[in-house]
């Protein structure tokens, strides 16, 4: 599955996934549900035909396993929509290739051939397109009923409100499908709302009584002391008072985060993706989740490495020139987080930045170095653009 439809419909994807598997199982089941039937048809339409059936049903059904197995919900409607085609093809293929007769001694309608568009309906149903469920039970049920009809040398009036009522009932599958992906398509737009508007308000939330606490140290003595000077001899205890200044504002920048909250690998993933589309909607963020969803990890880990992130996207923005465009990337493990930023800007060199460049050093590699286990990484040259690499482990992985 692509990462950011993972972290975009978690419950959706959920959904599909399960979905698919089960109908994949059904479509196969039920066109071998009564062997019988398929032999008639091939004495009708000819064994190519038979042979054609069971490569359009057995294909389509391995599509939607795999789908289901591998968890690749991306894929899904083309899948289904390539299913839906190959079905059509293969009961117009039945007209072209019926021989003019009818089985001798008809047991009913053929049952396998107006179920398997319900199998297809409901797999529309599971991509969220009602109409083209019902259109596609309708038509291909329809030309599914009409062969069999011809098969049997025609039918009786129960017979055909039978058909009807089948017909009428794969329709309401569909829209029972159709529902469940909906609702879960909603249950997580909301759930996408509720976390954008707490990740909005999250940098300022997190950092608004450090931010406090570092204003008062610039503006009440540092920039106070700077006001200070006048041309002339120096007063002494200006002199003595910037080491214990530069003193604090490193304790400052190593204090240890307190908060010993836990936050799922998901949830993380989801986080990140909306800080960085809250930032810039413009810069291309790729997540993936290669542990269990439900995996936690440290807040101040995901807090550090998110916070991380925005500086060096901030960068990009202040240095990277006009045009220079950004990527995200972050894989979520067991025992680790790895993300990069990358910008195809205009570049620098890393050793002739100074210590002085907050943005650097305080807001990645500083911020990077206060969790344990975490480290930061700028690789860039000049005219070769940037990339911020920023990693952690958990304790226990690195023995």
């Amino acid at each position: 599955m692509s990462p950011s439809r993972k972290t975009r419909w978690p419950v959706l994807c959920r959904v599909q996934r399960v979905g698919s598997l089960l109908l994949g199982i059904a479509y196969l089941a039920v066109f071998f549900l009564a062997p019988s039937r398929v032999v008639e048809g091939a004495l009708l339409a000819g064994w190519g035909w038979l042979t054609f059936a069971i490569a359009v049903v057995v294909t389509s059904s391995a599509a939607l396993i795999a789908i289901g197995v591998w968890n690749r919900t991306e894929y899904l409607e083309r899948v289904v929509l390539a299913s839906a085609i190959s079905y059509l093809a293969l009961i117009l293929a039945w007209f072209v290739a019926w021989n003019g007769n009818s089985i001798a001694e008809p047991s009913g309608l053929d049952y396998w051939v107006v179920f398997l568009p319900g199998v297809i309906g409901c797999a529309f149903g599971f991509c969220g397109r009602i109409a083209a469920a019902i259109a596609h039970v309708v038509v291909a049920g329809g030309l599914s009923l009409a062969a069999a009809v011809i098969a049997a040398g025609g039918t009786n009036v129960t017979e055909a409100f039978a058909a009807i009522w089948i017909l009428t009932l794969l329709c309401v599958f569909e829209v029972i499908s159709w529902a469940v992906a909906i609702g879960a398509l909603r249950f997580d737009e909301e759930r996408t709302a509720a976390l954008r508007t707490t990740i909005a308000s999250l940098p300022s939330g997190l950092r608004s009584a450090e931010e406090r606490r570092l204003d008062a140290m610039i503006h009440d003595r540092l920039i106070a002391t700077l006001v200070a000077l006048r041309p002339g001899p120096v007063d002494e205890s200006l002199v003595e008072s910037v080491p214990s200044i530069l003193d604090d504002l490193s304790d400052w920048s190593k204090q240890p985060a307190t908060t010993v909250h836990q936050v799922a690998a998901l949830e993380f993933a989801q986080r990140l993706r909306l800080f960085v589309e809250n930032l810039d909607d413009g810069i291309d963020i790729e997540t993936a989740v290669s542990c269990d969803p439900g995996t936690r990890f440290p807040s101040d880990v995901s807090e550090a490495i998110i916070e991380a992130i925005g500086e060096a996207i901030r960068n990009v923005h202040r240095h990277a020139g006009p045009g220079a465009a950004c990527v995200v990337l972050c894989d979520v493990l067991d025992d680790s987080i790895a993300a990069m930023v990358v910008d195809d800007g205009v570049g620098f060199e890393p050793e002739a930045v100074s210590d002085a460049r907050i943005g650097v050093s305080l807001g990645i590699m500083e911020r990077m170095g206060q969790i344990d286990g975490g480290k930061g990484r700028v690789v860039s040259a000049p005219g070769s653009g940037t990339r911020v690499e920023l990693t952690w482990s958990r304790p226990e992985a690195r023995r």
